[in-house]
């Protein structure tokens, strides 16, 4: 029988139909292989015939057009030849432009249904046989048409319809198990149906036909049926599976109200028939159509992969082209994005920002209502008090005395009298961490500029600590002032004030306030010092 078509237009294939199953796409590349000489240097005039496993192909060129036809091996080379001559003069008479068959069109809707004509006259037959009272005409009568036909005096044939494709049915007439003329009944069969009794049947005959068919069946497919199973045990039926000596028997009642179509449903199996698409399958095509509109391109490509999977497994090549048209510019457009994602990560990798901030989060609570001439050291938090968010704007200062004012002008420290670097930073040490466990508070974030004006200290400061007043002599005052660590002794007022710098930049800091000042320093000038930075870290000044 004829299964499929294919049609080349220089070299690329433009037309493809199954009308049973034959071969996929990827099995059509090897076949592609096998005659690629022939698709690039056609001979025409003349039809190339080779078997193909339990296939056989034909091919023919004309011009830049190549025709590639799949048969069933029980087909005759002269018999293909002459259909597939029909078949090339049909294509040239409705199409002068051989790509105009790509599209759906009323002439290609023409050229299908001359198609499935040729198939029909080819006479695919399948032939009844078996012992007598087997039930073999009860099934012809359940398959045959309306009209029938006598093959001489020992057989009669009907045309019947399996998926839109069309066979002969034979059953033999005579009365005899062992007639002369069951070879010439058999041959030319694509189908030859074994049917017996499963009540009451005989080995001997069911191996005589088995051996009959064997013999001169050639390439004919063989399908054995036990019938009348609803009179027997399902342990019955197994046991007659295990004597005779064919695989896969299938068991039938014939008086069943579903016989026809369990008959045909065996048929369609053994024959290989092409199946149905699913039902769903057009909605499948318009769930992937819509999700390539809305632009969820990974899901859509998945659809499209599947709906080409589920074509080739059932070789329905009706909207393969179409689908796989569709699945190709879905990748391009998915590569395309992939690309444009790429570029936009490596612009974003080396772009430069236009101003390089630092952002950093601190502590801050509000200053105590008191004189301001008044200096008294912070308690330290604990975990139950928790100070309030620093005001937007600093309170007022009351006017002062004289005497305070004056006092004030040797406290009060300008900024250019501090000369700070990049290195005074707010870094956190492990040992302020392990001293104080801040509760949380508000977060005022500030931002620091990238560069600090140095500035330096020159105001003169109150005399050193007391216990280094009570000293007389020079050699005295110098040498309790090597012994005091003036570093760590800056670490704990700034420490004393919510803050913390590292002694590093403690002794850092000491360094620049000896280059400013000149002269020995004091712990009044610490305690200014560490003013100074609380109130830079706490944003009441600013650098």
């Amino acid at each position: 029988m004829l299964r499929q078509i294919y049609i080349f237009h220089n070299q690329k294939l433009i037309f493809s139909h199954s009308l049973a199953l034959g071969i996929g796409r990827e099995e059509l590349k090897n076949v592609i292989g096998l005659i690629e000489s022939y698709l690039i240097m056609p001979m025409p005039g003349k039809t190339f015939h080779r078997p193909l496993s339990q296939l056989q192909i034909f091919h023919r060129g004309l011009g830049s057009i190549y025709f590639l036809i799949i048969a069933d091996l029980v087909d005759t080379p002269d018999y293909i030849d002459e259909i597939l001559k029909k078949i090339i003069n049909k294509f040239k008479e409705l199409f002068s432009n051989p790509v105009d068959v790509k599209e759906s069109s009323p002439l290609k809707s023409k050229f299908l249904k001359f198609l499935y004509e040729i198939q029909k006259n080819l006479h695919s037959k399948i032939a009844i046989v078996g012992p007598l009272n087997s039930g073999k005409t009860t099934l012809y009568n359940i398959l045959k048409a309306d009209e029938e036909r006598n093959i001489m005096d020992f057989a009669k044939s009907s045309l019947i319809q399996i998926d839109n494709l069309s066979f002969d049915i034979w059953d033999f007439q005579l009365q005899e198990n062992f007639s002369l003329l069951w070879s010439k009944f058999i041959g030319g069969s694509d189908l030859i149906l074994l049917l017996f009794d499963s009540k009451n049947f005989n080995l001997k005959l069911i191996d005589h036909f088995l051996n009959l068919i064997e013999k001169d069946r050639k390439f004919s497919k063989i399908l054995v049926i036990a019938n009348k199973s609803d009179l027997i045990r399902d342990e019955d039926f197994e046991g007659i599976k295990s004597i005779i000596n064919f695989p896969n028997i299938k068991s039938l009642s014939l008086v069943s109200p579903n016989s026809k179509s369990n008959l045909i449903q065996l048929i369609r199996e053994r024959l290989n028939l092409k199946k149905h698409l699913p039902s769903n399958f057009k909605k499948l095509m318009n769930e992937a159509e819509k999700l390539s509109i809305e632009g969820d391109i990974t899901v859509s490509i998945e659809r499209y992969e599947e709906l080409i999977k589920i074509s080739n497994e059932l070789q329905d090549f009706t909207y393969i082209n179409a689908l796989q048209e569709k699945l190709e510019d879905l990748k391009v457009r998915k590569q395309k994005q992939i690309e444009e994602k790429k570029q936009l990560q490596r612009k974003k990798k080396y772009s430069v920002p236009d101003q390089i901030k630092f952002t950093q989060k601190i502590l801050v609570k509000d200053l105590p209502k008191k004189d301001s001439s008044i200096i008294e050291t912070p308690q330290k938090p604990t975990l139950t008090s928790y100070p309030k968010p620093f005001p937007k704007r600093i309170p007022p200062i009351k006017p002062k005395t004289s005497v305070q004012a004056s006092k004030a002008k040797r406290l009060t420290l300008r900024p250019e009298d501090i000369k700070l670097n990049k290195k005074l930073t707010t870094k956190k040490t492990e040992t302020f961490q392990k001293q104080i466990v801040k509760p949380k508070i508000q977060i005022k974030k500030i931002h620091i500029k990238n560069s600090l004006k140095p500035i330096k200290f020159t105001n003169h400061v109150k005399s050193i600590t007391n216990h280094i007043k009570e000293l007389t002599t020079p050699a005295e005052k110098t040498a309790s002032i090597q012994k005091f660590d003036f570093s760590k002794e800056l670490q704990k007022l700034i420490i004393q004030k919510d803050t913390n710098l590292s002694l590093e930049l403690c002794r850092t800091f000491i360094e620049e306030m000896l280059n400013s000042l000149k002269k020995p320093l004091t712990l009044e000038d610490l305690k200014m010092a560490a003013k100074y930075f609380y109130q830079i870290e706490s944003g009441i000044l600013s650098l």
